[in-house]
């Protein structure tokens, strides 16, 4: 009875609301009641109840207008939840039609819009509905709709619109199922819906509605992976007809969101990728390779591994013919290898690549890439990354690509320092070593390109990275010491060059700081001096602006400097190269001066200058560290082969870097071992005894008083290491004894001991004949009592160079140069016994008629060694490499007589002569040792400048590097002798010097000769025009060549002193004149008449002529016409070949270009290296290179066709012939002209032949490098490193045998006498 009343109840209430909605004007008030009524009931009716049949009645008034439509959002919010009811209760079957499912669902998203009011009165029945959704899951059935877009559209807008993040996570959840339901069932999602979606997952604004979106494309990645792709194609296009590139990158970047949060949904995207990297438009093409760039870097990502066609078309965009597309490869390669080590392969082909990418920019980046490497990550590069093409950008022609390159292997090399160099070995340490250990060596041999960039780039990368800021003096001198020890022999003059330097900067700037004090801002008590400081501190400002990047520039902040009048700021750059105060203290003053606020304005050029004078590698701490590292020294020396050797006894390359470091502190800076004075004076260590001698002799010549002079221990070691030690410790030894104070008594004891009994088989002759020398030089009153001294030239003479051992030490026919320390003693004793008399001479100086006594016969017998090509021994049977050692040793004695006024007097035309007979000796190593000791004079000033002519017939030379050198260096004086207003046309009187000493050449001495035929005649021209050449390339100028012109045709009013027809003079005025015009024309100058007159030629070497005679010889030609007929033909046809060869390579370079842009139709940017091209070339990049290949061939036809008109021009000078060579034609027999010519034709071709041979290997010969002195003063010249000799390879020829004209020069015949 009660189920059935309650049966009666329910129907009562759905009829009820069908009876309120039949009224005419039912209350909102009844509406509602029986709708909640109604509610309450379906709420608890089960899913599937078989009570649900009674309520398809209800369902039709539940879709009456009056309550969807209804004004009041409670009747609606209550009508919404019946439906869901009712869709609940009749699942999975609905009991709508379509059209009423579509009209439903619709009326659901609009209540869904309300959950927004979280604290709204009905905020309990939005859920239930938002709950009862997503749990029934009723809108699965829009898969059964048609037409379903708005549908769709506005249920997504709606849900991200109603999603906040204040909301619980229950309404989050349900949201995100609703949407999963519809986005599932929908057979088509429509745009709108794809962009709300992607809209809301890249804004950041709203955080609920983005992770809904995140989540949904988790959740629903196979379903929106294609609407996704679809949506980058739209933008892609939208890109290429609109130009829309906002919302192009705007894209991406979504894309690389969705990688990081949701990636399953760009599988389809990843491919769309691929091609946008190979497209036409170049910001679709850098877009995609930054976001791939992007991609392919984080740490959880695979991609490069699932897709590796991907991967490859990603890394083709890294030759791309944009440079910026390239850079943006480059930018990304460090952070995939930090995190995807196993593709070190690919990145290690990008660098090889791109560190010789035409653009400087490309380059730069990658060395940036290098710069970022980490202990980890550096040990995937391989080492011939490292040494090949990061070590050869320190070499590029961009300074910003040299700094970088040079800044990352530093910040490598100190990266890994501690690593490589720990108190044990490691195999770890020792592969380092090997990856990195030559690091030093090649950023000093950077000091031999030249150049003031570099040179400032060096020092700032010493202080900052290769001997960084350390207190701890042992661990500093030890990093020194291993650099010093991991130089070769071209690195460490490198690194002698920068401490040279050093002292030439501290006292250049020492001179700049007195004139700032005395010019005090410009208040100064003597006005009268005013004009004269400021004239001097301008040219110190200068010449110091000139070393630096940009002189305009730092000549203004130098002068802001000096007009600051910091004295404060003088006293610490003062304290900065000051030998006597500490690392510490010196360090200290740095960093205060680059902290000083008034030094802000000139902080720049400050840190520059204070990098050059600063004593923070070398100073007074790292003196006894130094001698200390001789007696323990590193053992923790990575090299492999001294590890592996160690056992064997071999010594410690560590101890040879720190002898060499005192050594160079020993010649150059003994006042840092002041404060070691005693430790020096202990003369009982064996192993330092040579250096300790050396730098005491160097500190008694500065401060004698700093000697122990009454010690009567050091005196008897100093005595006995005189009789009885190595030469180079007699020496010093010796010398020291002359400072003690009762050294009359001691040096007679030592000059008897020494001189008794003195023979050839004497024990430590070597080491008597050193001493004596000394004695001979520093106590000669001394050494001459009793008639020693010449009793000891008597015993030289008569039992040491007049005579030979019976056995000799080498072969007859071993010509192999052996240097000094490697030599017989029978040789050396020799040398030393030139060197003493030598001396012996040298103390003379002061006495004028002594020194002619006995300097004539000892300048004699040098000359006579030389001309013999040192043999004097009357036997003949001197052996070779002795032989070599004396005829150097006496070329090196005449120079150094040369330096002193009363023996340059003596020295006469024929010693003279006979110098230049050593700087074309045969053996190569005397040649070179003897014009470095000239080069090295000449710029000391420390000999006649007369000498200087000597050096210009190093053009012959065989030996490149020393040519080069050689040549270099007289440039860089040139250049330095212009400045001085007293020796501006120095160079250029010295052609007269040069002229007479290529007259007396003995080539020239048979051209006069009836005998020899024109064929010889052209030879001997050829071989005398490459003197006159290389004089002409290191002095002719544009603005003197007018002069010379002018000095070699007056030479033929003057008569040669030394020859009795002057026509060897005349020969080479002739030469002179025509290589001249050929200069001006090729260079196509103007040679224009000197206006001047110049009559002070040489007294010494010419007399003029009688007016009448000087014309007559002005007008006759000394040269062949036909020599002069043969160079124009052989220049003719010689830029004829050129032009055409030149042609030809331009135009088969386009073909080559044409057919392998052809053949190629991928996009690559070809690559400026010699590496093979793998990949396919793109046609953005045929296209490119096309362009570039037709420009290469305009501007070689432009260049073609003005060398034409030079050519022409050329021809119209020549044609405008003196009326010297006039004259001679007119004389010539016609009969002979046609014989020769002949000859001639046969000849132009092979030496055509032969030209062109030679220029190809020219253009393959790579120019070498020279070390030079900065000049810091107008004024003084700095000389270069002493040429002190060095250990050379075997491969290197000691006797040369060369075909060449170029060899004869060298290679004289058996008859040298002059």
């Amino acid at each position: 009875m009660t189920v059935k009343r309650r049966t009666q109840r329910k129907k009562k209430n759905t009829n009820e609301l069908e009876k309120v909605l039949a009224e005419k004007n039912p209350s909102v008030k009844d509406i509602l009641e029986k709708l909640q009524a109604l509610h309450n009931e379906l709420s608890v009716v089960e899913q599937g109840s078989d009570e649900k049949d009674r309520f398809l009645s209800v369902k039709n008034s539940l879709l009456s207008p009056t309550l969807m439509m209804h004004r009041y959002k409670a009747i609606k919010i209550y009508t919404a939840c019946c439906l869901a009811d009712v869709f609940r209760i009749f699942a999975p079957e609905a009991p709508f039609n379509n059209n009423e499912i579509m009209d439903i669902f619709e009326f659901f998203y609009k209540q869904l819009a309300n959950l927004t009011v979280i604290n709204g009165p009905h905020f309990k029945q939005y859920f239930y509905l938002l709950e009862s959704l997503a749990n029934v899951k009723c809108l699965c059935l829009i898969s059964q709709l048609k037409d379903t877009d708005d549908l769709v559209n506005n249920f997504t807008k709606t849900i991200f619109e109603t999603i906040q993040p204040e909301q619980s996570k229950n309404i989050h959840v349900c949201l995100l199922d609703i949407l999963e339901q519809i986005i599932e069932e929908a057979e088509h999602l429509p745009t709108e819906c794809i962009n709300t979606i992607l809209d809301n997952y890249k804004q950041n604004e709203n955080i609920a509605a983005r992770t809904l979106a995140v989540n949904l494309c988790c959740n629903q990645p196979e379903k929106l992976q294609r609407y996704v792709c679809q949506y980058i194609n739209n933008v892609i296009l939208s890109t290429q007809v609109k130009e829309n590139i906002n919302e192009f990158i705007e894209a991406h970047n979504l894309i690389l969101l969705m990688f990081n949060l949701s990636p399953e949904v760009l599988l389809s995207v990843i491919p769309q990728l691929q091609e946008e990297l190979t497209l036409e438009n170049e910001v679709v093409r850098e877009t995609a390779t930054d976001i791939l760039g992007k991609m392919f870097c984080d740490t959880n990502s695979s991609l490069a591994k699932m897709y590796p066609q991907v991967w490859e078309a990603w890394l083709e965009r890294s030759k791309d013919k944009k440079s910026s597309i390239r850079i943006k490869v480059i930018n990304y390669i460090h952070d995939i290898l930090e995190n995807h080590r196993e593709l070190a392969n690919d990145i290690n082909n990008i660098i090889r690549e791109r560190a010789i990418d035409p653009d400087e920019k490309v380059r730069v980046e990658t060395m940036k890439v290098i710069s970022k490497l980490t202990p980890k990550t550096a040990q995937y590069i391989s080492e011939n990354i490292f040494k090949e093409c990061i070590g050869e950008r320190c070499r590029d022609k961009k300074h910003i690509v040299r700094l970088e390159a040079s800044k990352s292997l530093c910040r490598i090399y100190d990266m890994h320092y501690n690593v490589i160099f720990q108190d044990r070995i490691t195999e770890e340490g020792t592969q380092l070593f090997e990856k990195f250990g030559w690091i030093p060596n090649t950023i000093l041999k950077l000091i031999y390109t030249d150049d003031k960039d570099i040179l400032i780039m060096i020092e700032q990368l010493i202080m900052d990275y290769l001997i960084p800021e350390q207190l701890n003096n042992t661990v500093r001198v030890d990093r020194i010491i291993n650099i010093v020890s991991s130089l070769d022999e071209r690195g460490f003059l490198g690194f002698v060059s920068l401490l040279n330097r050093q002292k030439t900067w501290s006292v250049f700037i020492e001179k700049f700081l007195k004139l700032c004090e005395t010019y005090n801002g410009g208040i100064m008590d003597d006005v009268s001096e005013m004009s004269t400081v400021k004239e001097q501190l301008n040219q110190i400002n200068q010449s110091l602006s000139n070393h630096f990047p940009d002189p305009k520039k730092t000549y203004e902040r130098i002068r802001t400097f000096i007009n600051l009048n910091d004295r404060r700021s003088y006293e610490l750059i003062r304290n900065t190269y000051n030998p006597k105060l500490s690392y510490e203290k010196i360090l200290n003053s740095y960093k205060e001066l680059l902290k000083r606020p008034v030094l802000v304005p000139v902080i720049e050029e400050l840190k520059i200058i204070l990098n050059k004078i600063s004593l923070l590698i070398i100073n007074k701490d790292v003196t006894s560290p130094l001698i200390r590292r001789i007696k323990e020294p590193l053992i923790y020396w990575r090299n492999k082969l001294y590890i592996s050797e160690w056992t064997k006894g071999l010594p410690n390359i560590g101890d040879q870097a720190s002898q060499k470091l005192i050594t160079y502190i020993t010649e150059n800076m003994p006042v840092l071992y002041e404060d070691n004075i005693k430790l020096l004076s202990n003369l009982e260590d064996s192993d330092l005894v040579t250096n300790t001698l050396e730098a005491l002799a160097q500190i008694v010549k500065l401060q004698p008083e700093k000697l122990p002079k009454d010690n009567k221990d050091i005196i008897d070691k100093l005595y006995s290491i005189s009789v009885n030690g190595t030469p180079e410790q007699a020496k010093h030894s010796t010398y020291l004894l002359t400072f003690m104070d009762n050294k009359d008594e001691i040096l007679r004891k030592l000059i008897k001991e020494l001189s008794d009994n003195i023979s050839v088989d004497s024990p430590n002759i070597i080491t008597r004949l050193t001493s004596l020398s000394v004695l001979a030089k520093y106590a000669n009153a001394l050494f001459e009592e009793n008639d020693n001294g010449t009793k000891i030239v008597s015993f030289i003479i008569k039992e040491v160079l007049l005579k030979n051992k019976e056995e000799p030490a080498y072969d007859e026919d071993q010509d192999e140069w052996i240097e000094y320390d490697n030599l017989d003693d029978e040789t050396k004793v020799k040398c030393t016994s030139l060197k003493l008399m030598l001396k012996r001479i040298i103390a003379a100086k002061d006495t004028p008629d002594l020194a002619y006594t006995l300097a004539q016969p000892f300048i004699k017998l040098c000359r006579r060694l030389i001309t013999n090509e040192g043999e004097i021994v009357p036997t003949n049977n001197t052996s070779i490499i002795q032989k070599y050692h004396l005829r150097l040793k006496a070329g090196l004695s005449l120079l150094s007589l040369a330096k002193y006024p009363v023996f340059e007097t003596i020295i006469t035309m024929n010693d003279y002569l006979s110098l230049t007979l050593v700087i074309q000796d045969p053996c190569a190593e005397i040649r070179e040792c003897f014009a470095k000791k000239l080069l090295f004079l000449i710029y000391n000033r420390k000999i006649h400048i007369r000498y200087l002519p000597i050096l210009f017939l190093i053009a012959h030379e065989p030996e490149k590097d020393l040519r080069d050198t050689i040549k270099n260096s007289l440039i860089r004086l040139t250049k330095s002798l212009k400045k001085n207003k007293s020796t501006v046309a120095l160079m250029e009187t010295l052609f007269l010097h040069f002229v007479h000493i290529l007259a007396h050449h003995s080539d020239i001495n048979n051209f006069f000769n009836d005998s020899i035929t024109l064929e010889q005649k052209f030879e001997i021209l050829n071989i005398f025009s490459k003197y006159l050449e290389f004089y002409g390339d290191i002095v002719i100028s544009r603005e003197n060549i007018s002069f010379i012109f002018y000095l070699a045709a007056q030479i033929k009013t003057y008569r040669d002193i030394y020859s009795k027809t002057s026509r060897e003079i005349y020969l080479i005025s002739d030469l002179a004149q025509y290589i001249i015009r050929e200069k001006y024309v090729s260079a196509d100058w103007a040679l224009l008449t000197y206006p001047g007159t110049f009559d002070k030629f040489p007294k010494s070497l010419y007399s003029r002529l009688v007016p009448d005679e000087g014309e007559k010889n002005l007008s006759k030609l000394y040269i062949p016409s036909e020599y002069i007929e043969k160079k124009k033909s052989e220049n003719t046809k010689k830029e004829a070949s050129t032009r055409t060869r030149k042609r030809t390579n331009s135009h088969r370079r386009v073909r080559s270009k044409a057919s392998s842009m052809n053949e190629n139709d991928s996009d690559d940017m070809e690559s400026s290296s010699k590496r093979s091209t793998r990949s396919k070339r793109s046609r953005t990049n045929s296209k490119s290179e096309m362009e570039v290949a037709e420009d290469d061939i305009i501007n070689e036809e432009e260049e073609e066709e003005e060398k034409e008109k030079k050519v022409g021009e050329k021809g119209k000078e020549v044609k405008k012939q003196t009326k010297l060579e006039k004259v001679n034609k007119s004389n010539e027999n016609e009969n002979k002209k046609e014989e020769e010519s002949k000859e001639e034709s046969n000849k132009e071709n092979k030496e055509e032949n032969k030209e062109e041979t030679k220029s190809m290997e020219e253009e393959d010969t790579t120019e070498p490098l020279s070390l030079k002195e900065n000049e810091l003063s107008t004024e003084n010249v700095s000389a270069p490193t002493s040429p002190a000799s060095r250990t050379r390879s075997k491969k290197r020829k000691r006797k040369e045998e060369l075909s060449s004209p170029s060899s004869s020069r060298i290679t004289r015949s058996k008859s040298r006498k002059l």
